[in-house]
């Protein structure tokens, strides 16, 4: 969440700025009788753009302020403005803010008005669906889904369930309703991007109202189960991603994530219905999850103990010969003191350290470059005791 897009730090912002900016002012506090004067005097600029909050319309979204917004709509205030962008972002129209910060009700105030909806700087990609996705609102995503890029009809009835309560379409008679210009993007391919930022950044709900109101191909759903494994999940807000409560927050909504995706229904090809029916991709993807990017990540074990109690094979090696084993030795350092955690859940799940990798090495051979002493003799004893229990898969 950019500072900006922080209430209080608005108000505050423009506390130091009030002689220059009298009507950011205004907004900021609230103050609707001192914004109605102000506006009536014609003294001041409705669309003066501040470098940091942008223009009046701006701060209203910022501030969740209708009534202000709906006052600076009605006396001509910019409603397709951008503004002057924050630290790493780049600008945003007011419907986009909206979607960004989800506020819904300017996002359907701004829709009715027929602003702009592609308006953006040419080097933002993102459509409105896909910041949607991205910021995790899932609100505001239903009624994007429910209104067509184009012409505001209604884009897909949802497989599965009736029209969300309260979505509703837009009337092509409607002044404003027409084709919108700007860079209009092919609509399964908005969705498809959608997806993979909304599984990139580990947001499960997003991933399910996309999967119940959009089609997806067996390689679309192949490509952001796996992007999950190769990705750590999003926080929004400050504050350390490995912080206790987030690494347990992230290990709920991975494991939730990876099974709504590979539960979801394909329509049946070649006799499976769904990704988890194959059981070389949970194989893989077990793999996957101690290796990639982002690496090990504790945020991750609710993941793996899923794949495990789905029948993921602990063995499975993958085109560099490495097992799960070695991927979580390899990559200690990324989980830290959940390190042990992982090894013993591994073990006792049937994982093996005698099974050498291309380059010959087995995971006993990498304890000793990786792993302290002591916890490495630890590992190898507790390896031992579970072996002589649990048959060799």
């Amino acid at each position: 969440m950019r500072s900006a897009d922080n209430p209080e730090r608005v108000r505050r912002h423009f506390n130091d700025l009030a002689r220059y900016l009298p009507i950011h002012q205004a907004i900021a506090r609230g103050n609707l009788p001192q914004l109605i004067s102000l506006v009536s005097k014609s003294a001041y600029d409705i669309n003066e753009c501040d470098e940091t909050c942008g223009t009046p319309i701006h701060v209203c979204i910022r501030m969740n302020n209708l009534p202000a917004f709906l006052h600076l709509a009605l006396h001509g205030a910019d409603v397709n403005a951008l503004d002057k962008g924050a630290t790493r972002h780049l600008s945003d129209s007011p419907i986009r803010l909206a979607v960004r910060l989800g506020r819904r009700g300017f996002v359907r105030a701004l829709w009715d008005m027929g602003v702009d909806r592609e308006r953006r700087e040419p080097d933002d990609e993102m459509t409105l669906l896909q910041v949607a996705a991205d910021e995790n609102r899932v609100d505001v995503l239903r009624d994007l889904l429910d209104w067509s890029e184009d012409e505001w009809v209604l884009v897909d009835k949802p497989r599965h369930q009736e029209n969300d309560a309260g979505s509703r379409t837009a009337n092509p008679e409607t002044p404003g309703s027409g084709l919108q210009h700007g860079n209009i993007v092919e609509p399964n391919k908005d969705r498809e991007e959608a997806l993979m930022l909304a599984a990139g950044a580990w947001y499960p709900d997003i991933v399910s109202v996309l999967l119940q109101r959009c089609e997806y191909t067996q390689m679309q759903l192949r490509r952001a189960i796996f992007l999950v494994a190769c990705s750590k999940p999003e926080f929004e807000g400050y504050g350390s991603t490995w912080d206790g409560s987030r690494i347990s927050d992230g290990s709920l909504r991975g494991a939730s994530l990876v099974e709504i995706l590979l539960d979801t229904d394909m329509g049946v090809k070649d006799g499976i219905c769904a990704l988890g029916e194959r059981i070389e991709v949970v194989h893989e993807l077990c793999r996957s999850t101690l290796c990639g990017m982002m690496g090990p990540i504790p945020h991750k074990n609710g993941i793996l103990k899923l794949l495990l109690s789905r029948g993921a094979d602990p063995n499975w090696q993958g085109p560099d010969g490495r097992t799960s084993m070695h991927n979580a030795i390899a990559g200690n350092r990324s989980l830290g003191r959940y390190f042990e955690e992982v090894a013993v859940l591994l073990l006792e799940n049937g994982a093996r350290m005698d099974i050498a990798d291309n380059s010959g090495n087995t995971a006993s051979d990498l304890l000793g470059k990786h792993i302290n002493e002591g916890l490495a003799e630890k590992l190898l004893l507790r390896s031992s005791q579970i072996q002589k229990e649990l048959p060799i898969r």
